[in-house]
């Protein structure tokens, strides 16, 4: 399954627990490190407090007991790093009461046991003490945390690697294993990425990013995974892309942050592309010198030519003449240009495109299916 479905399918088997009537179906999630699995979780557990009618919240302490006090109200999601925790938080802590040993249970067993919610166990793979792994048994096979059972309408998602992935990681008991729907997640393209991107921080990140990514796609620069379990290097992954184009949006573009971000080796080509000059005011005026820039020059004037766009749709149609030279060179330089543009200024500018040339529109129905629907009805 690629990463950008994960947050529908997790959505969907919770949805169907309330149809079948026979309990919540735990998942175990795995794949690279940085993809975005943990975040999956999160926003699904989003869409099904909105769904249940309940104030999505992420779990703490203090949130704790703001929900106990009105426990019908509440829909949380509580990440448990397993790596992080002891045995005890998941069993409770042993006292002695009345001449008996009793488990105290921690705050948020007390949550779980009165509201509805979704518990991650998160890098599940990475876990080797034996007594944690029991103690997580504990909570996927029997909906349980000491002697505190889950509301019914928990879910329990794990998050793991794969060995091959990570030297760290290890294979779980089969008896485990058979508690879990087991879904193998792969990373997303570089245009599943951007489209991550504009869902989630609209047009508050650096497309020069996705330009660079986009330009060279085939070197897998988007995420490269370090073979040693343990580096002080940084190295790109979808996460950390994420973070630097963000950064880079709000003005941070040193050369620490992208070093500190996705490493030397890709960050010193990043920064050499970045150091292309493109004068997109001259392109625009003179179309056919796109032909003489090289090609690192084209990605970059085809983000450039989406900012112009959005800051000056009113002359947009001075750009239809440069946007028929990019078109003649290759596809792809169109396609990076009209997908830097939001949806809405899209179909504008798209249908002045058909007016244009009507044959544009075969080339792009596949491409923007939505708003080619739109422009056919």
């Amino acid at each position: 399954m690629k990463i950008p479905k994960l947050e529908k399918y997790i959505f969907d088997v919770y949805r169907a627990g309330d149809e079948m009537g026979n309990g919540r179906s735990s998942i175990l999630v795995l794949g690279l490190p940085g993809i975005g699995k943990s975040w999956n979780a999160m926003s699904a557990a989003k869409k099904i407090a909105e769904y249940k009618k309940r104030e999505f919240i992420l779990y703490d302490d203090v949130a704790g007991l703001k929900m106990l006090k009105e426990p019908d109200k509440y829909f949380y999601f509580l990440d448990l790093r397993l790596t992080h925790h002891a045995p005890e938080d998941l069993s409770g802590i042993p006292r002695e009461r009345e001449n008996f040993i009793m488990y105290l249970p921690l705050l948020w067993t007390e949550v779980a046991s009165k509201i509805p919610g979704v518990i991650l166990l998160d890098e599940i793979t990475n876990e080797r003490r034996e007594n944690m792994l029991a103690a997580a048994y504990g909570v996927v096979y029997d909906r349980i945390a000491g002697f505190k059972r889950f509301h019914p309408d928990t879910m329990i998602i794990a998050c793991g690697n794969r060995p091959e992935e990570s030297s760290i990681a290890s294979e779980l008991p089969s008896p485990l294993i058979n508690r879990f729907i087991v879904v193998n997640v792969e990373p997303a393209s570089v245009d599943e990425w951007r489209d991550f991107m504009y869902r989630n921080y609209g047009e508050k990140w650096d497309m020069k990013t996705y330009a660079f990514l986009k330009r060279f796609e085939s070197e897998g620069f988007i995420i490269q995974v370090p073979k040693t379990p343990e580096t002080l290097k940084a190295y790109p992954t979808h996460r950390s892309w994420t973070v630097l184009s963000r950064y880079r949006y709000y003005g941070i573009t040193d050369s620490e942050t992208i070093y500190g971000c996705i490493g030397e080796e890709v960050g010193a080509k990043f920064e050499a592309f970045l150091q292309v000059n493109v004068d997109i005011e001259e392109l625009i005026n003179n179309p056919l010198k796109f032909k003489e820039i090289s090609t690192d020059a084209k990605y970059m004037a085809s983000v450039m030519l989406s900012s112009w766009v959005r800051q000056h749709f009113k002359k947009a149609s001075e750009t239809l003449p440069l946007f028929d030279v990019m078109f003649n060179e290759s596809r792809e330089y169109v396609t990076v240009f009209l997908m830097g543009i939001p949806k809405n200024t899209l179909k504008e500018y798209m249908l002045m495109l058909l007016k244009h040339n009507n044959g544009y529109f075969d080339a792009f129905k596949e491409v923007f299916i939505d708003i080619a629907q739109e422009i056919k009805a």
